[in-house]
């Protein structure tokens, strides 16, 4: 990680996020698995504070505990593990375009592409607009 210092990637107003360096907490490479979680990139959106370790934890004050440690670890294990299965084109349930989807997956079973998964994410649950 760079320690040249924090640079501000984002502002709005009163809401920002900076990074060390400038480079995101993403786009680090990870930590080892024990180590000491520290903030790659923090920000205030709102009223909210939030840090994000490389390792892709986050800590919502700056003094309390770190959660979903190694979470990036993870998720990037899963994304490798996901690229060497066996995929299958599914149809979408409700628009009948096709998706490529892992082999008995989750996603395969439902029979739903992205863009229709969101729309009833949305209609079940709301925005911010249009509470559900």
């Amino acid at each position: 990680m760079s320690e040249t210092g924090w640079v501000r990637t984002f502002e709005n107003g009163a809401d920002y996020i900076e990074s060390l360096g400038g480079i995101a907490w993403a786009d680090v490479p990870l930590p080892y698995p024990w180590h000491h979680c520290k903030p790659q990139t923090r920000g205030w959106f709102g009223l909210s504070y939030t840090e994000r370790c490389a390792c892709g934890a986050a800590r919502l004050d700056g003094r309390g505990p770190w959660m979903e440690k190694n979470q990036t670890r993870r998720s990037r294990a899963r994304q490798r593990r996901d690229e060497r299965a066996p995929k299958e084109t599914v149809a979408c349930g409700i628009c009948d375009k096709p998706y490529e989807a892992v082999a008995g997956s989750r996603q395969a079973r439902e029979r739903l592409c992205t863009s229709c998964w969101g729309d009833l994410l949305i209609r079940d649950h709301g925005t911010k607009e249009t509470p559900a």
